[in-house]
Order: C-alpha cells, then sequence, then structure tokens
C-alpha cells in the first residue's frame, strides 16, 4: 500500500498526484498516459487495461472488467454485481496481491464508449469514484 509524506507539498510522487483530487484521471494525450503506467509499474503497482472503445455492450464492458480484475466464475455481469466486486478487490480478495503497491485500471478509449452508452458510462465512473482502492485512468486518445 502506497504511503505519502502530506507535509512534503512539493516533492509528492505521481502517485499522490494522480489521487490528489480524487480516483479517476482523465487522460488526452497517449504519451503522458504512457509515461504515468511506466511510473506505477516500475513503482509495483499493477497496472490492468481494457479497451472500452471496443465495447459494442454492457457485456462487453462486464467481460473485459471481470478479465482483467480477475473475478470469480459467479460475477453476475451488471452494475450491482460490479460495486460488489470492487468491494472484494479492495480487500484485495482477488485482482491484486499484498506484494502490489496498489491497482491502476486503464480504460482506454473511454469517450468513444462515453458516447456509445453515456448512462453506463457515467454510471461506471460513479461505481469507481466509490472504490477507494482501485485508481482508474481514462483515456480518450482512441
Amino acid at each position: 500500500m502506497a504511503t505519502w509524506d502530506l507535509a512534503d507539498e512539493l516533492n509528492h510522487p505521481l502517485d499522490f498526484l494522480l489521487i490528489q483530487n480524487g480516483f479517476i484521471n482523465l487522460f488526452c494525450r497517449q504519451a503522458v498516459l504512457d509515461d504515468a503506467i511506466s511510473w506505477l509499474r516500475n513503482h509495483s503497482y499493477k497496472v490492468v487495461q481494457v479497451d472500452s472503445a471496443a465495447w459494442q455492450s454492457q457485456g462487453d464492458l462486464h467481460r473485459d472488467i471481470a478479465r482483467v480484475l480477475e473475478f470469480p466464475d459467479y460475477y453476475g455481469s451488471n452494475l450491482n454485481a460490479l460495486n460488489d466486486c470492487l468491494s472484494d478487490v479492495a480487500v484485495q480478495s482477488y485482482g491484486w496481491s499484498p506484494e502490489d503497491t496498489g491497482l491502476v485500471l486503464v480504460i482506454d478509449g473511454y469517450e468513444a464508449f462515453a458516447s456509445k452508452d453515456a448512462t453506463t458510462a457515467h454510471l461506471l465512473l460513479d461505481i469507481f469514484s466509490r472504490s477507494r482502492q482501485l485508481t482508474p485512468l481514462c483515456s480518450d486518445t482512441a
């Protein structure tokens, strides 16, 4: 689990900067996202990625997120089940291990997904914003 010196306002590492204003970040430039991913991996974060631009249905969303976060077979593939499983991810029941500094989910092509299903896209962000152990990084750099 990452820890920071809150008194050291001038030298915070990237992980602190990513979550200081909330757990969801939007990247508009692929190079900046790639640099962040590289830094996080180099600091022992588990980084998993999904391509939401390819999602044509909620089923695609649930299949990909369940796969990368290693959800159990009984996962219900709906937003309520996602919310429930993220609680288990938060306590490391699956998705990441104690050896990882933290867990980061990169959602590539988020803008494309949001243009197809704005309601689900917003609900998804609401669910992730309540999950305190998972840091989603969204990109619209399709």
